[in-house]
């Protein structure tokens, strides 16, 4: 995930929706709820910030056998 919000920053992308096959990981960003763990809560901060800088415009989860 820190990496596709990386690319899509470098690319200019702007709006972009995102899908992932975490629900937790997903939920965790769209509600904006800061992990517990201190790693965690550093990989959070990072893709947080890389969110908001190209305005993620939502989150989605799919099933892990639709990904």
């Amino acid at each position: 995930l820190l990496q596709l919000l990386n690319r899509a920053y470098e690319l200019n992308l702007r709006e972009i929706q995102v899908a992932g096959d975490s629900s937790v990981v997903v939920r965790y960003l769209r509600d904006r709820r800061l992990p517990k763990t201190e790693n965690l809560k550093r990989l959070y901060l990072k893709c947080r910030r890389l969110a908001d800088r190209i305005r993620v415009d939502a989150w989605h989860h799919i099933h892990p056998n639709a990904n």
